[in-house]
């Protein structure tokens, strides 16, 4: 069981600051030109492609994120579909455990 952190913060306009915890390890990226859900996506797809045949307790602070992967995904989204096509590839079950 993998447990995964993330926390997206607003830089300043269309700028965010998505830092990932897992493992003991901390992963930081930024975005510009962007809304909160990318780097939310971006940065969990990045993580994820490390990990295989296991299960992810996700805890973020992207409730955008969380409701499309917990009930309303919008399945017409590139976004959700890298995050499917990876997580189905490495064999991967994501649960939202907690929003911050």
């Amino acid at each position: 069981m993998i447990e995964v952190k993330q926390m997206i913060e607003r830089l300043e306009a269309a700028t965010f600051k998505a830092k990932i915890e897992v493992e003991g390890k901390e992963y930081v990226y930024t975005y510009a030109r962007s809304n909160a859900i990318f780097p939310a996506y971006k940065s969990l797809v990045e993580v994820l492609r490390k990990y295989y045949d296991d299960e992810v307790l996700l805890e973020t602070n992207c409730k955008q994120l969380a409701t499309e992967l917990e009930k309303a995904p919008n399945r017409n989204t590139t976004l959700l579909n890298m995050f499917d096509d990876v997580v189905t590839k490495n064999n991967l079950t994501v649960t939202i455990v907690d929003k911050l």
